[in-house]
């Protein structure tokens, strides 16, 4: 059987399980894309990493000053999703799987 695609929008929301924390998907990027305006050889496709930048809540950021964001590869993420380590609610109502 393969890998069932999860689709990633701004506004779904993730809760990590283990923490208890929320997390708010708030961008899509590419973190490799200042890269490639430096260091692309001609000719060259780019190779494209999609990171999601994060805002965190719970009790793990309450106990210090640091940032909320924080970003996460979506193939990470859609791993930690996949094998339940973190749970997804969808902002605009699909099912939970994003599938």
């Amino acid at each position: 059987m393969g890998r069932l695609r999860i689709i990633l929008r701004p506004g779904d929301v993730v809760i990590d399980r283990s923490t208890g924390d929320i997390g708010l998907l708030v961008f899509r990027y590419d973190i490799l894309y200042d890269q490639y305006l430096i260091d692309q050889p001609e000719g060259d496709e780019p190779v494209i990493v999609w990171a999601w930048e994060i805002y965190w809540t719970g009790s793990k950021f309450a106990k210090h000053r640091g940032s909320r964001y924080q970003s996460y590869t979506e193939f990470g993420l859609e791993n930690m999703i996949e094998t339940g380590t973190m749970l997804i609610h969808r902002a605009s109502g699909q099912d939970n799987h994003g599938i």
